[in-house]
């Protein structure tokens, strides 16, 4: 058996906690952006942990699935998810 002992975290280290925990966040910025003839559903995605989604279907020329499945309620980016998606009409 190991025993670990548990270390006290020094004052930069718990100044430097919240950014570790910023990492923790899911981006999927720019995934798909400029993806001419993507058209796959993406609806059973795990979407709770996003916080950025930003450009995300940016130029995806063909996109047209729904996405009223995704629980956006962490999203703090959404800047040009759907610029220049020409065919998308998708619920949201």
């Amino acid at each position: 058996m190991v025993i670990v002992k548990r270390k006290q975290l020094s004052f930069s280290e718990k100044l430097y906690l919240p950014e570790i925990l910023k990492g923790m966040s899911m981006t999927f910025r720019a995934m798909f952006k400029r993806a001419l003839a993507f058209n796959q559903p993406l609806d059973g995605w795990e979407m709770t942990s996003a916080t950025d989604i930003g450009q995300l279907f940016q130029g995806a020329l063909s996109y047209d699935q729904p996405l009223n499945s995704w629980d956006m309620g962490r999203v703090a980016a959404m800047d040009d998810v759907f610029r220049s998606a020409a065919a998308f009409q998708g619920t949201i």
